[in-house]
């Protein structure tokens, strides 16, 4: 649909140095309107957390963006 939000899904690890600045991106997403999910795993910056991320956070993405 022209002119509508995309969804974003992000994910980081929990202890990440970098997880704070994504639950403000997080929290600027949703005031903009955006469809935004933020799911922080308990690994870190690494293949198994990616592995982790990919099913079923980012594959839900995909699904809801194929429909």
């Amino acid at each position: 649909m022209p002119g509508a939000p995309v969804p974003v899904v992000l994910t980081c690890g929990e202890t990440e140095e970098n997880a704070a600045n994504n639950r403000r991106m997080l929290a600027l997403l949703a005031s903009a309107g955006y469809p935004a999910s933020l799911h922080e795993l308990t690994d870190l910056h690494n293949y198994a957390a990616w592995r982790d991320a990919l099913d079923p956070f980012l594959t839900g993405l995909l699904r809801l963006v194929t429909r």
